[in-house]
């Protein structure tokens, strides 16, 4: 983190995706797909009304505070719960954290 601006990215063999604070409403996101005359990175809304986990309490662009996303998370545990679903793909996995803590070793 430089220039006290905060970003997260995360590098791939076939892509990159970077996030900034100062613009929460978007995605940077990089694919090797793409025809190298338009290659780059590209903003990627994350605040349109068509996110799986957007709820019905925020409009189309609105972004929502870092604590919704622990709501969400809670609130998609507890639906799979009760509704007997798999958490994955959108929830991690026993062998999520099991593979992370080996990993760690």
């Amino acid at each position: 983190m430089t220039d006290e601006r905060r970003h997260y990215g995360r590098l791939g063999s076939k892509g990159s995706i970077n996030y900034d604070l100062e613009d929460p409403d978007h995605l940077q996101v990089y694919t090797e797909g793409t025809a190298k005359a338009i290659r780059g990175f590209s903003n990627a809304s994350v605040t349109s009304g068509g996110h799986p986990f957007r709820m019905k309490y925020f409009v189309p662009g609105c972004n929502p505070d870092w604590e919704y996303g622990h709501v969400h998370a809670l609130h998609h545990f507890l639906d799979c719960v009760a509704s007997d679903k798999p958490v994955a793909p959108y929830g991690a996995t026993f062998e999520d954290g099991h593979r992370i803590q080996v990993s760690r070793l």
